[in-house]
């Protein structure tokens, strides 16, 4: 599932979309280098999402299942 990982700023608002919650839970750090520190999670309805680490572990527990 596709999520939107979104920050606003003095100077404006950035997002990005990202196709797992893993890749999600990566880019906090890339904003806060920035000068981001605060991000929002969205699914692509414009829903925040709170658990988006246990989206991450149920991904990486369905990924296993396969293999």
């Amino acid at each position: 599932m596709p999520y939107h990982v979104y920050t606003k700023g003095r100077s404006g608002a950035f997002g990005v979309i990202v196709e797992t919650a893993r890749e999600a839970l990566a880019k906090p750090a890339h904003f806060a280098e920035d000068g981001h520190p605060e991000v929002l999670f969205k699914d692509l309805l414009g829903n925040v999402l709170k658990a988006v680490s246990a989206l991450a572990e149920s991904e990486d527990g369905a990924c296993e299942n396969f293999a």
